[in-house]
């Protein structure tokens, strides 16, 4: 498994450098939050998170009380142009009472449509099993993948309804001395290896270049074959 964490402006200045010295490979940023919140921090952390190394991605809270699309195109507009290795993410652990579970799970889904339309990417959702259950589980769940919420030192997490196996897991809300040396932050971990972590981005895995023995590896064998294939046209054409 593969660590990482998930961060907002509760966490103030944040050392991504000391982060990742201590083995944290990914980091969600929570960008925004309702119709009208965006977290005043999102931008400059997001940015910083990616300079420092870290796979980075951006998550909404859902307020079930807000207009679905016009706070899901929000979202998507605050995102864009932003980094984004890993899904985004929408976050559900808080509905209206008066709101009503039939019209909760038809919003959550054309929230979580929505974000794929505008993004290109399918989302994750995250959300834990006591509250997903209360969704009268619908049939569509298991489609995206499951950022599970369980804070316990167990070997695998609690799953919701709907789900057979887990993408992320948010297992702490106290990891100390990561972001900085006052404040805890939520601890996660990601489902598999890294080579599994770059493809959940649509990255390929890195291959090492094969040099036999004594043999210096050539400029070609070092540059991507994206660059290889532009240089033969280059070429070519010179």
């Amino acid at each position: 498994m593969i660590q990482g964490c998930d961060t907002s402006h509760w966490e103030g200045e944040i050392n991504w450098a000391n982060m990742l010295s201590k083995g944290f490979r990914f980091n969600y940023s929570k960008a925004t939050e309702g119709l009208y919140y965006t977290d005043p921090d999102y931008k400059k952390d997001i940015q910083a998170a990616k300079a420092a190394g870290l796979l980075v991605g951006s998550y909404h809270f859902f307020r079930a009380k807000d207009d679905t699309l016009k706070q899901i195109n929000r979202f998507c507009d605050t995102i864009a142009g932003m980094p984004m290795d890993l899904p985004p993410v929408l976050d559900v652990e808080e509905a209206s009472p008066a709101y009503g579970w039939a019209n909760y799970q038809t919003a959550i889904k054309l929230a979580l449509t929505t974000i794929e339309q505008r993004t290109g990417r399918k989302p994750m959702v995250y959300t834990s099993k006591n509250f997903w259950n209360y969704t009268n589980n619908p049939k569509w769940a298991g489609e995206y993948p499951l950022w599970v919420a369980h804070y316990t030192t167990g070997g695998v997490p609690l799953l919701p309804t709907g789900w057979t196996t887990w993408t992320m897991w948010q297992w702490s809300e106290a990891g100390k001395d990561i972001v900085n040396p006052y404040d805890g932050v939520d601890l996660d971990y990601f489902n598999g290896e890294w080579s599994d972590l770059l493809k959940f981005c649509g990255r390929e895995p890195d291959v090492p270049v094969v040099v036999a023995p004594g043999e210096p590896p050539s400029v070609e064998d070092r540059l991507p074959g994206f660059l290889k294939k532009l240089q033969e046209l280059m070429d070519k054409w010179m």
